[in-house]
């Protein structure tokens, strides 16, 4: 988690560094944080594959 937060404070547009932040929420049972996360990611990239599967399934 230490390692994703560095790279959000590098690029905070990185889709792929808030889906795999939610990976981590979810592992570790906190869906509500997951899903935040999966969100922005979906926002930054409509068309990012990961977190639409995860927000719309």
């Amino acid at each position: 988690m230490e390692c994703l937060s560095k790279v959000l404070d590098l690029n905070p547009g990185s889709a792929d560094a808030y889906y795999y932040t939610g990976e981590v929420y979810e592992a570790k049972g906190e869906m509500q944080k997951a899903k935040a996360q999966w969100r922005k990611a979906y926002n930054l990239n409509p068309d990012h594959p990961k977190s639409k599967l995860k927000l719309f399934k």
